[in-house]
């Protein structure tokens, strides 16, 4: 039997019916019967908007629903609930979305826009992240919800923060690591993010996500590389001794390719996700039909041309194991007769995200008696873009002194001038002569032998211990 007992609480004329007074209800407490439970349940207030009873029972309070009330429908005010829930302590739900334990349940009263209501929450462990503190809806539950940890919803720091799962991302956050930490790398969040290399703070807000798609913020002190194409340099830069990047051809009508290794007439691409999505067109790119019609035409460019491998790399995610997996299930490791162990792969992932220009001048600094050529020898660069980041770091960002390398061109053009050369052989001076030029020209009549002034001044800067025998040095 479900009944509760109405009858001496205090009715009021409505509407030309007699019906229940509950503003003045309030105080009475109504007996119930409910299957073989009997016991009382006081009124502690109604909200006549909504037709809503606050009541109490065992010193546990609760919402209900007049007309529920007086239908005897009180299951879930009296607490009657366990035989309401529909997974037990214990369960484990698994499938391809989630694989969870139950640990607890209980009943929440939830606020809604119109109502009140009693929810059923479970408590629950997930089996693939190790999270413990988890809670969810039934319905949650029922449509087949995972953890909203795994799903970045919930932002648990040591499992999915941003310095646990992409630590890189720390030193763009203003607040460093205490602010990095109460976000995911997914989350649609702005921030102001701080320029790690140049320090400047940035007036235009960037999402989370979107820094962690193209990791960058586009500072004007970026060296405008991509994540992708800076991972294969580094990549190429462990195993091949010579190889040159944004390479044109006199075949190609004005196209680059992305690395041409010469001795083994290996092209590779590295294709981003423009090659793969529709939508670039929209910010002043190709349309994808546009990329994919190019891509096809480069590639029967160079097979015309007699290019032996054309290498494509899937990079449209600037992830490290998604481009080492696009080089792993390319041909480019069995070309190269390397396995995976071979490479450095953090290596890879470090150099794609640094700041070139920043290297650049740091390696000249460290490196003051190699001249702008051997520096773009070193980084695989033309002459001109070296120069162009040198100045850059200067003028800037006071990463390299640009006067001092220009007085020290200056310096090296000031002794490269200089006319008396001494000539050293087996540490005895064969004597002085007025000028490189003079000594390479009568070299053989002095000499007996053929120098050339390159070799005579690459001894004389240090960069050559000797030429065919000889040693000089300005005097």
């Amino acid at each position: 039997m479900k009944k509760v007992f109405l009858d001496e609480l205090p009715r009021k004329l409505y509407g030309g019916k007699i019906c229940i007074d509950w503003y003045n209800s309030v105080g009475f407490s109504v007996k119930f019967e409910y299957n073989d439970l009997v016991g009382y349940i006081k009124i502690l207030r109604y909200i006549g908007s909504r037709q809503l009873l606050y009541i109490e029972y065992n010193n546990i309070q609760n919402y209900i629903y007049t007309n529920s009330f007086r239908k005897g429908q009180i299951a879930e005010a009296i607490n009657i609930i366990s035989i309401n829930f529909k997974f037990n302590i214990g369960d484990i739900l698994k499938d391809n979305n989630r694989d969870l334990t139950l640990t607890d349940h209980e009943y929440r009263i939830e606020k809604r826009l119109n109502s009140i209501e009693n929810r059923k929450w479970y408590k629950y462990t997930c089996n693939i992240c190790r999270w413990t503190e988890g809670w969810v809806t039934e319905n949650s539950l029922l449509f087949g919800c995972g953890c909203s940890c795994c799903s970045s919803k919930t932002v648990v720091e040591g499992i999915n923060d941003i310095p646990t799962t992409t630590p890189w991302m720390v030193k763009y956050f203003q607040g460093g690591y205490d602010e990095a930490k109460h976000y995911v790398k997914s989350s649609h969040q702005i921030i102001y993010p701080i320029c790690p290399d140049c320090g400047d703070i940035k007036e235009k807000p960037i999402k989370i996500n979107d820094l962690y798609f193209h990791h960058s913020i586009g500072c004007n002190c970026g060296d405008g590389i991509s994540y992708p194409n800076k991972f294969i340099y580094a990549f190429l830069s462990q195993i091949v001794s010579k190889f040159e990047i944004e390479k044109k051809f006199d075949w190609s009508n004005k196209r680059k390719y992305d690395v041409f290794i010469a001795d083994m007439s290996i092209i590779i691409e590295n294709h981003g996700l423009n090659h793969y999505q529709t939508g670039f067109e929209r910010c002043g790119g190709k349309s994808l039909e546009e990329e994919v019609s190019n891509d096809k035409y480069k590639e029967q460019l160079a097979k015309r041309n007699k290019i032996s491998h054309y290498i494509v790399l899937d990079c449209r995610y600037s992830e490290l194991d998604w481009i080492k997996n696009s080089i792993l299930n390319s041909e480019l490791l069995y070309l190269l007769h390397l396995e995976e162990n071979d490479i450095d792969w953090i290596k890879c992932h470090e150099y794609a995200l640094s700041n070139i220009v920043k290297t650049v001048c740091k390696y000249r600094i460290d490196n003051m008696n190699c001249n702008i050529k051997e520096v773009a020898k070193v980084f695989n660069l033309n002459y001109s873009t070296i120069t162009r980041y040198l100045k850059r770091g200067s003028l800037v960002w006071d990463w390299i002194n640009i006067d001092e390398l220009y007085e020290e061109n200056k310096e090296r053009l000031a002794i490269s001038r200089r006319k008396n050369i001494e000539v050293l052989k087996n540490d005895i001076s064969l004597g002085i002569f007025n000028g490189i030029k003079y000594l390479a020209r009568n070299s053989e009549k002095i000499l007996g032998i053929k120098l050339y002034p390159s070799n005579i001044t690459n001894v004389c800067m240090g960069r050559q211990k000797s030429h065919k025998g000889f040693i000089f040095k300005y005097v």
